[in-house]
């Protein structure tokens, strides 16, 4: 629970005086800010910064399916970010 806990405080910027940046010259503000960048592009950036591309297919699709539902993009990343720092095979692999 506190690794959770922790994800959702850091990824939705509830710490003060920190934020995730997403601005267009971030890491995660490039993947939110390019216009073509779907759903999939999004889960596959990320899985290849935090997983190093090790993302099952069963994770990527559960992850792009529910993040397709949102429409602001920085919000897609954010979730998808949480998602996948907080997976099993995430804390099993890193």
């Amino acid at each position: 629970m506190l690794r959770l806990s922790l994800a959702n405080t850091v990824v939705f910027n509830r710490i003060t005086g920190f934020a995730v940046d997403l601005s267009a010259n971030s890491t995660l503000g490039k993947i939110a800010a390019t216009p073509s960048t779907g759903p999939g592009d999004i889960v596959d950036s990320l899985g290849m910064l935090f997983m190093h591309g090790q993302v099952s297919s069963q994770m990527r699709t559960a992850i792009v399916n529910h993040i397709t539902t949102l429409t602001d993009p920085a919000q897609r990343v954010r979730v998808a970010t949480y998602l996948i720092v907080t997976s099993s095979q995430y804390k099993i692999l890193h």
